[in-house]
């Protein structure tokens, strides 16, 4: 090779793995952006509509949630996570990602269906999955957050993840 190319290699290798670096970043971040939103929205509305049932026993704090969770949820979590940055994955390919978003959507639909039970978070999967530019939502980690830190809400009442009414 002639010197001029190994500076071509050289150039294309560091951008590439600086672009790889800024999305991974970029992933993380987005990730925590959504989930604290998420939080708070959900603390704010689970606020205002669980007004009476507050009266009765006393509001639960998310760090009172949080210190509940069991090891299964947890795991839970991880496989969640693990299934957002898979979906976010088709950012380091540009061209073959919305390729890759074509077979990953069925995929990443019929597993969060498993884990969830939810047929509304496994189509709002699908569709974030197949449709272009809204990789970045993280369904499965937000879908996680609203069975196991506000599972009384109305979004977890609306996506089937609320817990089994008592008869």
């Amino acid at each position: 090779m002639l010197l001029g190319d190994d500076a071509l290699v050289t150039e294309t290798v560091s951008t590439f793995f600086g672009s790889l670096q800024s999305k991974l970043i970029g992933f993380v971040l987005g990730n925590l952006l959504a989930a604290l939103v998420f939080a708070f929205i959900s603390q704010a509305v689970a606020s205002a509509v669980a007004g009476k049932a507050e009266e009765k026993r006393g509001p639960l704090s998310l760090g009172d949630r949080l210190g509940k969770l069991n090891p299964g949820s947890l795991l839970t979590l991880l496989l969640s996570l693990s299934i957002d940055l898979a979906g976010d994955s088709s950012f380091v390919l540009p061209g073959v990602g919305e390729l890759e978003d074509v077979a990953w959507a069925p995929v990443s639909a019929l597993l969060l269906r498993t884990i969830y039970n939810s047929n509304a978070v496994a189509g709002l999967d699908f569709i974030k999955e197949a449709l272009p530019f809204t990789d970045v939502v993280p369904v499965a980690t937000l879908a996680w957050a609203s069975k196991n830190l506000f599972p009384e809400s109305p979004v977890s009442k609306a996506l089937g993840l609320a817990p089994e009414e008592k008869k």
